[in-house]
């Protein structure tokens, strides 16, 4: 994927929008979608067919896209925790695609919760459980628990995990043992780290450290990195 602009702003005073990118398919492929907190608008253009608009769910592990030579993807990607009245929002698209009237589309129709947002930097922060971060958020474990599964249909160990697995794979391309790694970003060991990585992003610490491209290729702005 080829990516347009940077990130807005960050978890403290988020906008709606965190990043506006753009893929074109030069050949028919299956492309891998890694998990990234987020759910993205994304309008696809393929020859011969009217645009289609539709907004992602928030993906909860590795998917395989297929796409077509030609296929062109314009995605605007929300930061985590941001509501979306997909109905109302994809209604009011009808009547243009540019990337003006999406973006006023999107502020429109897309709400970021500030107790939400609050709660996933919490979990983003480098806590070492569920249970720490209720106690820095000033709330009950419960009351956590209920807010993150009523507003984004995950539990708080989901964003947990997925804050931790990101942030660990963004920091493969230093020159510390796997080890190392592990211990500082919380697993209990290097075993620990391995299975997450492959719950996350369907392979290894080892091989993503050994594919120089992988992650150009497959990491992108979300959650907690």
């Amino acid at each position: 994927m080829t990516f347009v602009g940077k990130p807005y702003g960050d978890f403290a005073q988020p906008p709606v929008l965190l990043e506006h990118w753009e893929f074109d398919a030069i050949q028919r492929d299956i492309t891998t979608v890694l998990p990234d907190g987020c759910r993205d608008l994304i309008i696809w253009r393929g020859k011969g067919v009217r645009p289609q608009c539709f907004v992602t769910d928030l993906a909860t592990g590795c998917d395989q896209v297929p796409v077509s030579a030609g296929d062109h993807f314009n995605g605007f990607r929300l930061h985590p925790g941001v509501q979306v009245d997909v109905d109302g929002l994809l209604a009011s698209l009808e009547d243009g695609l540019d990337d003006v009237s999406i973006s006023a589309r999107l502020h429109d129709y897309a709400t970021p919760l500030p107790q939400v947002v609050e709660a996933l930097a919490c979990l983003a922060s480098g806590v070492t459980s569920v249970g720490d971060a209720a106690a820095m958020l000033g709330v009950r474990l419960r009351s956590l628990q209920r807010l993150l599964k009523r507003e984004t249909g995950q539990a708080p160990v989901f964003w947990l995990r997925l804050a931790r697995a990101r942030q660990a794979v963004a920091r493969l391309g230093h020159a510390e043992a796997l080890a190392d790694l592990a211990c500082d970003s919380g697993y209990a060991d290097q075993a620990h780290m391995t299975r997450e990585f492959r719950r996350w992003f369907g392979t290894t610490p080892h091989r993503i450290r050994a594919d120089a491209g992988w992650v150009t290729r497959n990491f992108v702005a979300g959650y907690g990195a």
